[in-house]
């Protein structure tokens, strides 16, 4: 069973009861609002949007469709709430149905799980200018401590 404590700023802090574990956790539970999924229209139809705080650093972001864009933070969750206004008695057509939460004590890890993936994923590449090759004239192709790279990162293949 767990209640919330606390929600502020998109944090929450929740408690979990659990009668088998006998000790607490060691860190504490708060999670940080990451991510808004939003239907706008009815149940006939409608558009998706989704909100993301990609760094968890309060800057936001809008994925509508194939634009993306910079937004507030009201208008990722404050404006986002259904119902009726009360001072314009206007039916909104815009809500969110789901909420991502992200456990503030794991951001280290998940950082790192990315990290460690891009550089599985990716590799250097370093590519030697054609200006170097005209101007060196010994009798091997290149000397490689003094040649001037160009340095690209590429997505490794896929292809076994």
């Amino acid at each position: 069973m767990a209640s919330v404590v606390r929600c502020l700023c998109g944090r929450a802090v929740l408690f979990f009861r659990d009668q088998h574990r006998q000790e607490p956790e060691d860190t504490s539970a708060t999670y940080i609002l990451h991510a808004v999924l939003v239907h706008s229209g009815d149940n006939h139809g409608g558009h998706y949007v989704v909100y993301i705080n990609p760094k968890n650093d309060g800057k936001w972001c809008k994925f509508d469709d194939d634009v993306v864009s910079r937004c507030t933070r009201n208008e990722a969750i404050e404006q986002n709430y259904g119902g009726h206004d009360n001072d314009l008695n206007i039916r909104h057509s815009s809500n969110a149905y789901m909420l991502v939460y992200v456990r503030e004590s794991t951001i280290h890890e998940l950082q790192e799980r990315l990290d460690e993936q891009r550089r599985t994923n990716f590799m250097n590449i370093n590519v030697l200018l054609e200006d170097y090759m005209e101007i060196y004239q010994k009798s091997d192709l290149f000397n490689p401590t003094t040649a001037t790279y160009r340095m690209f990162k590429v997505r490794k293949s896929q292809q076994s």
